[in-house]
């Protein structure tokens, strides 16, 4: 779960014009995320799904494009079993 990796909080307002800064931002707040949302080389670990104004963002390669507007990040850990 991340929510215990962001405690006490569930929802953060953070800034930034570009997933690379709205990350950045997320990080300096809640640093314990970081190892939980990447990975050695930097990239998304796969469990991870992000969507930004409900648009799925995880697989963007451009994570330096000026995003227009954006309000809200909602990041997901996926959850699978057999």
């Amino acid at each position: 779960m991340l929510v215990p990796m962001a405690a006490p909080v569930s929802e953060l307002e953070i800034e930034g014009r570009t997933l690379h800064q709205l990350f950045d931002a997320l990080y300096v707040r809640c640093p314990r995320l970081r190892h939980h949302l990447m990975d050695e080389s930097g990239a998304l670990r796969p469990h991870v799904l992000c969507l930004l104004d409900e648009t799925n963002v995880t697989w963007i390669e451009d994570w330096d494009r000026t995003l227009e507007n954006p309000r809200e990040l909602v990041i997901l850990q996926a959850v699978s079993g057999g």
